[in-house]
């Protein structure tokens, strides 16, 4: 596998995780009770802003700190693996690098590859994320 194949792949993984952390960390909203353990669903009122106040964090419908640390490793892992893409890369070679061919698919054909000035868009992308994840 390729390394841009992974650097496809990890956002999608940190995607999967923040779509299905709900599943992980029950949401509990107060004032709300449950009546019985089969009960799916739970209506919500969102008045006066008090589900969603940030500031009170135990009352918090929307607790973002989970989406938070998985967005963060997620770019971080990303960017690790854009670095040792970079290093790897032959900067006296004019030629795509790290290609991919997938031709063998019935409706398109996939190609990748990074050439001398994709490589620092890839790269500055990467470093990008997690300085506006840390400043948001």
């Amino acid at each position: 596998m390729s390394l841009l194949y992974v650097l496809l792949i990890i956002p999608i993984i940190g995607i999967f995780l923040i779509s299905t952390i709900h599943s992980f960390y029950p949401v509990t909203v107060p004032g709300v009770k449950e009546k019985g353990a089969r009960q799916h669903t739970t209506s919500l009122s969102f008045s006066n802003g008090d589900v969603l106040n940030a500031d009170n964090k135990e009352s918090s419908f929307f607790d973002v700190s989970y989406y938070k640390k998985i967005a963060f490793i997620t770019t971080i892992l990303n960017l690790i693996v854009s670095l040792i893409i970079y290093m790897l890369f032959d900067f006296s070679n004019n030629q795509f690098q790290f290609i991919q061919e997938n031709l063998d698919l019935s409706f398109y054909d996939i190609y990748l590859g990074v050439d001398g000035l994709s490589i620092y868009f890839v790269l500055l992308t990467t470093i990008i994320m997690p300085i506006a994840l840390v400043s948001n």
